[in-house]
């Protein structure tokens, strides 16, 4: 059992591919239940170190609580889920794919880990400019999940203007300016008082 897939997700994507020993039970053409755990904690390892850079392992909600689908956002679940599965499944495959057959498992192989590293990719990818790499991402991260400890920053929002506001209707007064041919720039400097201070709360005399 797996902290990111589970045993039977993992041997239900792969039936047909690889035969599973039941538990507790040794033949020499199928894969024992302590194999195919030892090799879903491999993949799971290898995981952790891939997405490192960017989120706090071993993978936990902003709580701090452990990974499952009542802790996190569905997608963000289902994407960490599938990510360790297809690793999973390329670690099964690697080790013991059409035991006792003449079956090949290079070209599923190949697009289990094209998948898994399209995703990667597009998670881990920093923003470039000018065609020089920034400490910035090029995604927002993973809703939920806990960002790495040297990675605090990193909320969706660097590197962009992001509206702080509590005031409703921050638009309004920019609409106007640009919209309506009698506004000029000596009005506007008046509006711009004006407006500022009633939307606290105060008046212009």
């Amino acid at each position: 059992m797996g902290l990111y897939c589970a045993l039977i997700d993992v041997q239900n994507r792969l039936q047909s591919k690889v035969k599973f020993a039941a538990a507790g039970v040794t033949d020499p053409n199928q894969m024992t239940t302590t194999l195919a755990n030892s090799l879903i904690q491999e993949a799971e390892s290898q995981l952790e170190i891939d997405l490192m850079d960017r989120y706090s392992t071993p993978f936990v909600n902003m709580a701090g609580a452990a990974f499952g689908p009542k802790s996190l956002p569905t997608t963000t679940w289902v994407t960490i889920k599938n990510l360790a599965e297809l690793l999973s499944m390329i670690r099964i495959m690697e080790t013991d794919f059409g035991r006792g057959t003449s079956s090949n498992s290079d070209k599923y192989t190949e697009k289990c880990q094209k998948r898994y590293d399209d995703v990667i990719k597009k998670l881990m990818t920093r923003r470039t400019v000018n065609g020089v790499e920034t400490r910035e991402w090029n995604t927002r991260p993973l809703d939920g999940l806990m960002v790495a400890y040297n990675n605090t920053g990193d909320n969706g929002f660097r590197g962009r203007v992001h509206n702080t506001t509590t005031i409703t209707h921050e638009a309004d007064y920019a609409t106007k300016q640009i919209n309506s041919p009698g506004e000029t720039i000596f009005n506007g400097l008046l509006d711009h008082l004006q407006f500022g201070q009633t939307q606290e709360g105060g008046s212009v005399n």
